[in-house]
């Protein structure tokens, strides 16, 4: 198994894996196991995720939500950086400046 092999060469192995519960909901855990070499024993930590992992699923459908806006704008649109430099404009912008998007 390529994760074991992993494991033993590197000493720590950390992943996440999704759990359906009898229930029907989903939880999420990230475990982190160590090898400790001096007394041979392995150190497993679990814990439970399933907070941080709707949070970044509702953050990356908001991304989405605001490029697909953004992008689909009648309006010119433009966004600057805290320096005032343009770092992205929709096709409206564009299209009325006769610039090209890179």
């Amino acid at each position: 198994m390529l994760t074991r092999s992993i494991f033993f060469r590197k000493g720590t192995l950390k992943r996440e894996i999704s759990i359906q519960l009898e229930n029907g909901e989903t939880k999420y855990i990230e475990f982190v196991a160590e090898h400790d070499t001096m007394s041979q024993q392995y150190i497993v930590v679990m814990r439970d995720i399933s907070s941080k992992k709707i949070l970044e699923r509702e953050r990356s459908m908001n991304e989405q939500l605001f490029k697909d806006l953004f992008d689909r704008a009648i309006d010119g649109m433009v966004i600057f950086d805290q320096d005032g430099c343009m770092i992205d404009a929709n096709h409206s912008f564009c299209q009325s400046f006769e610039l090209q998007k890179d």
